[in-house]
């Protein structure tokens, strides 16, 4: 039996997507997730599912839909 894999879950707040490096941006540099970016798996097009960020990650940690966390009433 293979042992257990170890899973780095980031998630960021008050920042655009696009702001890294690893995605061409020309003015922001972001050599440790880059990094990251490229030892791992970088999902280029993610959406959320609430609109407010706080619902919106509880959604994204728990895999239920937001009348279903109850995280945003």
């Amino acid at each position: 039996m293979a042992g257990k894999l170890n899973i780095l879950f980031i998630t960021a707040d008050q920042w655009r997507g696009e702001c890294l490096s690893a995605l061409g941006h020309e003015m922001v540099k972001t050599p440790n997730l880059d990094a990251l970016a490229a030892d791992g798996v970088l999902f280029k097009r993610h959406y959320a599912n609430a609109v407010p960020c706080g619902p919106s990650r509880a959604s994204l940690h728990t895999g239920m839909y937001l009348q279903n966390h109850r995280s945003g009433t």
